[in-house]
C-alpha cells in the first residue's frame, strides 16, 4: 500500500536542452557550462514547474517529528495492520522512463531550487546498492541537482531486474553513472561520523543506542518512533531504514526533508547551525587556518 500521496501529473512535451528521440527523451545533450545549466533548470520550471512534495496521508507526520507519542502509536498500529507497501517492479521504469522529460518533473527530480554558489560547487555522490530499488530512487531524487554528478554502485550479486531498473532511471539523468563492480565499506564503530546517523544496538565504547525499529547484526533498522531523534540531529544522512520494514518512518523523514527543501525554494529557511560542523574532526583535523563559509 502507498503512504505518501503521488506527484502531480505535468505536461511531457519537449523542452530547453533536450532532443526527442522516438519516444524517448534524450537528455545526454545536457548542458555541461554553469550558464547553460541555469538556463535549462529556468526554462524546465518555468515551462512546466514542479512535481508536488510527497505528503504522507497514513498518517500526522508533523506530530511525529515533534515526537507526539500518541501520533507513533498510531503508526505502529497502522504499519502492523496494513503491512508494507508493495515495490515497483522492472516493468514500471521501462515504462516511466519512457520519456525521460516526464519522468524527470512527475519524478520530482527538479523540485528544488539552485542558487548560484550550488551551481558553482557542484558535488560528487556515491551510493552503493543492492536491492530495493525504489528507496534507491527515492533517496537519489531527495539529492539530486542537475550540475552535480551521481555513482551508483549496484551489488555483483543483485538481482538482473534490480540491475536494469537502475540503468533505465540513469538513462535518464545525465549525471548519474552506474559502476557495476564491488565497492567496499568499512565501519569505524568507535569514530563519530557527523555525516550519518547510525545507531549501534550492542556496546560500543559503553555506548547502547535507543531503537524503536529493530537490529539487524547490531544495527538500528530505524521505526517511526526513531525520527523525532533523527530530524533534530545535525547529521547528513540516516543508516538504516529497511525498505519491508516500517515504511512510515521513511516517508515522515522523506516529508520532513522535502518541506525543509520547499522552505528553501520559497526563501524561509531556517538558519543553520555551523557549530556541528565547524567542530567536526574532518574540518579540525585537515585545516590549520579558520574554516571559511560562503556569504
Amino acid at each position: 500500500m502507498d503512504h505518501t500521496t503521488p506527484a502531480n501529473d505535468s505536461s511531457s512535451q519537449q523542452v530547453s536542452g533536450t532532443q526527442q528521440v522516438g519516444s524517448q527523451t534524450d537528455l545526454k545533450g545536457f548542458a555541461k557550462t554553469v550558464s547553460e545549466q541555469k538556463e535549462w533548470i529556468t526554462n524546465v520550471r518555468h515551462s512546466q514547474g514542479r512535481a508536488s512534495f510527497p505528503k504522507v496521508d497514513a498518517v500526522n507526520c508533523t506530530k511525529i517529528w515533534g515526537n507526539d507519542q500518541q501520533e507513533v502509536r498510531a503508526a505502529h498500529d497502522y504499519q502492523q495492520s496494513h503491512g508494507t507497501q508493495p515495490t515497483k517492479n522492472v516493468r514500471h521504469y521501462l515504462q516511466e522512463t519512457a520519456n525521460c522529460t516526464s519522468y524527470l518533473l512527475n519524478g520530482g527530480f527538479l523540485s528544488a531550487s539552485v542558487d548560484e554558489k550550488e551551481l558553482s560547487f557542484p558535488l560528487a555522490f556515491s551510493l552503493a546498492a543492492y536491492k530495493d530499488v525504489e528507496q534507491v530512487e527515492r533517496l537519489l531524487r531527495a539529492v539530486y541537482r542537475p550540475h552535480n554528478v551521481y555513482c551508483i554502485h549496484p551489488d555483483n550479486k543483485s538481482s538482473d531486474d534490480f540491475h536494469s531498473s537502475l540503468r533505465f532511471i540513469a538513462g535518464c539523468l545525465p549525471n548519474v553513472n552506474i559502476v557495476e563492480r564491488p565497492l567496499s565499506e568499512v565501519d569505524d564503530k568507535e569514530r563519530k561520523h557527523f555525516q550519518r546517523y547510525k545507531v549501534w544496538m550492542y556496546d560500543v565504547k559503553n555506548y547502547t543506542g535507543v531503537c524503536d525499529g529493530k537490529a539487524v547484526r547490531g544495527v538500528c533498522h530505524f521505526g517511526v518512533g526513531d525520527v523525532p531523534r533523527m530530524v533534530v540531529s545535525p547529521h547528513l544522512f540516516a543508516n538504516k531504514f529497511s525498505y519491508d520494514f516500517m515504511p512510515l518512518a521513511y516517508d515522515c523523514v522523506e516529508e520532513w526533508y522535502w518541506h525543509k527543501v520547499h522552505l528553501e525554494n520559497v526563501g524561509q529557511a531556517p538558519t543553520l547551525n555551523l557549530t556541528p560542523y565547524e567542530m567536526s574532526t574532518m574540518v579540525t583535523k585537515r585545516y590549520d587556518g579558520p574554516v571559511k563559509i560562503w556569504e
